[in-house]
């Protein structure tokens, strides 16, 4: 077992007692990326890709949606990235980081990113795992101002603590990381996969429940809506303006916006998953129209949003509790709340939605939803029977995802933790000559 000594660091804790700390700016050249510039300043500017902070997030370099922007020849020489170029977010996911290795021609780096490339024998990987375990342990959110947006400045990341260890041990390492991070990324990836197909199970079973029914063989006639095809006899294809009422939200004024004191306002950011979240609440002082307030059995949807893919979720309200409801949401009452939300879960609803979305409309309007055809049920007590099938079946789809994500975060962790117990030395590579 190998000597150790106390780092004098309380995150780092313990080092080996041959290892010396210093600093990043010791051992790496770190440069900021050029900050933006919309227009044309010069004759001989070029508009240009370029990387920014959300092209790195989650310590994974994505290259598909890439910006632009005006550089000069100077500044083409100095932000230009290469292959080997670690890259780390300096605005944002603080920290996050990721290795080029293709070369990705003429493409620069904004001001949100740092490029890294090291003075002498140190190995970029090695930094990577290194900041991996930095933020991990919650320095880096120490150092960072989170008040608005956290930023990892150049003078934060040069004065980060850093091992002085020779290339040989860097490299074992590194090397001993690769492999064993790579059994664990590869049972997450299956594990994420599996996330995705009861998913796609859990949609299936609604839309199939809501479009056919769950008794089995009876008669049937088309439904006129090619992708369905044949309805049980004994339903109808109906407008949503004809089985509920629906209404906009409200809108409210950054001014409005007051402590735990005010009406509390669900907002489109509350809607996850079919279910609501009430994490990053909002309450407002303003006075509240009564048709506004959300009652039990209430459905609340999406109606605008940052992003499109949450355009037309819902939520239904299940207990009863003291809100409203915000700008970018519709609500919906109805006689029979949860065949509703079932229905509108189903595919029924994203494949209407693409048949008015487009890049300059990104909204659902209460025409739109008013006028969406949806095959429907008049029976009562077949829609409770539907009701009670997908509870159990969803109920039993989410438990397991729910077993999956739990997995995938006790994975996560220990990932985390092995990073840090190599990089700092707690943890020796067994091969290591």
């Amino acid at each position: 077992m190998r000597k150790m000594k106390d780092s004098g660091i309380p995150w780092i804790g313990e080092i080996p007692a041959d290892w010396m700390l210093s600093k990043v700016s010791r051992f790496y050249k770190i440069q900021l990326g050029k900050m933006l510039q919309p227009t044309k300043k010069a004759d001989d500017d070029t508009f240009e890709q370029y990387l920014c902070a959300a092209n790195v997030g989650q310590n994974q370099l994505k290259t598909d949606a890439m910006k632009q922007m005006w550089f000069s020849p100077q500044e083409k020489e100095l932000y230009k990235i290469y292959p080997g170029d670690l890259l780390v977010v300096e605005g944002g996911d603080v920290a996050s980081s990721d290795i080029v290795s293709d070369d990705l021609g003429e493409v620069y780096f904004q001001n949100s990113l740092h490029c890294v490339r090291p003075i002498s024998d140190y190995d970029v990987r090695f930094l990577r795992f290194w900041l991996i375990a930095a933020k991990a342990c919650g320095y880096i959110d120490l150092i960072c101002n989170k008040a608005t947006i956290a930023h990892f400045s150049k003078e934060k990341f040069s004065a980060l603590p850093f091992p002085s260890i020779s290339i040989k041990e860097q490299i074992n390492i590194i090397d001993a990381l690769d492999s064993q991070c790579a059994e664990i990324d590869a049972v997450l990836d299956k594990t994420r996969t599996s996330i995705e197909e009861y998913k796609k199970l859990k949609q299936a079973i609604i839309t199939q429940a809501v479009t056919k029914g769950i008794r089995g063989d009876r008669p049937m006639k088309e439904s006129g809506i090619e992708w369905i095809g044949a309805i049980p006899e004994n339903w109808d294809v109906r407008r949503i303006k004809s089985i509920g009422t629906y209404r906009n939200g409200l809108t409210y004024a950054p001014g409005d916006q007051t402590d735990e004191m005010g009406t509390f306002v669900l907002r489109s950011s509350n809607v996850q998953n079919g279910k609501l979240d009430f994490s990053n609440n909002v309450f407002v002082s303003c006075e509240i129209p009564a048709q506004l307030m959300v009652q039990k059995g209430d459905i609340l949807i999406c109606s605008r949003n940052g992003s499109r893919e949450l355009i037309g979720k819902s939520a239904i309200i299940d207990s009863d509790i003291c809100a409203s409801f915000g700008a970018f949401m519709m609500i919906f009452r109805c006689e029979c709340p949860r065949y509703m939300y079932y229905l509108l879960n189903s595919n029924i609803f994203s494949v209407y939605l693409n048949t008015f979305l487009t890049t300059t409309i990104n909204q659902l309007t209460g025409k739109n939803f008013g006028n969406m055809n949806v095959v429907y049920c008049p029976n009562a007590v077949e829609q409770d029977e539907i009701v009670s099938f997908l509870d159990r079946r969803c109920l039993e789809l989410d438990e397991l995802i729910i077993k999956k994500k739990r997995l995938i975060n006790a994975l996560e962790s220990y990932k985390k933790s092995l990073i840090y117990e190599y990089v700092t030395g707690k943890k020796e590579v067994s091969n290591a000559t």
